[in-house]
């Protein structure tokens, strides 16, 4: 902290953001999981698909759940 208020000293002061970026620890881990919910207006289920990645686009929301499809109509 001392460190912290040196340096913010010898620059002539700094925003309340700065602050915030140079005290910040950065986060350990891997990124979470990306998670798809729905819930239809009936309430009859909930449906949680978890993906690996962090980030996932709709397209491949709409991929996902018609492979989910494809491989339940196979199991028939």
């Amino acid at each position: 902290m001392t460190a912290l208020i040196e340096k913010i000293a010898g620059q002539g002061g700094a925003t309340r953001q700065q602050l915030r970026q140079a005290a910040a620890k950065p986060r350990a881990g891997r990124p979470k999981h990306y998670v798809f919910a729905y819930r239809p207006t009936t309430k009859a289920f909930n449906l949680k698909l978890s993906f690996a990645k962090s980030r996932v686009s709709r397209e491949e929301v709409v991929e996902t759940l018609e492979a989910i499809l494809r491989d339940l109509r196979k199991a028939r």
